[in-house]
């Protein structure tokens, strides 16, 4: 099991082939939302291309763990995010690192959605930095070079969806504190990304427009 699951994240991130990665994130993030530990939400809005499995019973948390809790597969990720490949000693093409990182920033929300704090914290500070900082910071707030102007849209639709999904989420002050925190240091100095959010509601069904509208103003505004 434990070299599936590394195989299973080295094709999803490194394959150069579309279908691979879309296949490859199904099938990770339908793993992950079977598996969560946490009660099943009441609901939530369908991501484009990971559609929830709507599941009815917590799992038993043991795909989670192998990815967050072991140093071995959270490491590759964390590698392959950069362009790294540590066991076949390869580096990915440009090509390659911009699947790997869209196809991170898609899963993410998704994730976040069924345990924020698992992805936005880590067990392992000396590859993050911090136990505050897990997967989802780094993907978020480090990964992506700014430059690049397609990757720096993928990061923005990756906080849309980000923003829509943990609003029907199940929120506690922990959850909302990581929520909040990424935003403000995400859009702090990024002005498309804090028009994108603001404008988000206008582009959204009517009926879910004002809540998101509060919802956003509330994870934006400075603290008191």
């Amino acid at each position: 099991m434990p070299k599936v699951v590394l195989e299973l994240l080295r094709r999803w991130l490194s394959s150069p082939q579309v279908e691979v990665g879309e296949k490859a994130s199904r099938v990770i993030g339908d793993l992950l939302e079977t598996d969560c530990e946490l009660p099943p939400p009441a609901a939530l809005p369908s991501l484009t291309g990971t559609d929830l499995v709507r599941r009815r019973a917590p799992g038993q948390g043991r795909m989670w763990r192998r990815l967050f809790h072991d140093r071995e597969p959270f490491g590759l990720v964390l590698a392959l995010a950069r362009g790294e490949d540590p066991a076949e000693d390869v580096k990915l093409s440009e090509h390659q690192l911009s699947l790997a990182q869209g196809r991170i920033l898609r899963v993410l929300p998704r994730l976040a959605s069924l345990n924020i704090v698992e992805v936005g914290t880590s067990q392992f500070p000396e590859l993050t930095g911090s136990n505050d900082v897990g997967l989802l910071q780094l993907a978020a707030l480090r990964m992506v070079d700014m430059e690049d102007t397609l990757m720096h849209l993928s990061l923005i639709d990756f906080f849309e969806t980000l923003v829509s999904v943990m609003r029907v989420a199940e929120q506690s002050h922990r959850t909302m504190g990581i929520l909040r925190d990424l935003v403000r240091e995400a859009s702090k100095d990024d002005q498309m990304l804090k028009e994108a959010l603001r404008s988000l509601p206008d582009r959204t069904v009517p009926e879910e427009s004002e809540q998101l509208r509060t919802f956003i103003r509330d994870i934006m505004s400075a603290r008191g």
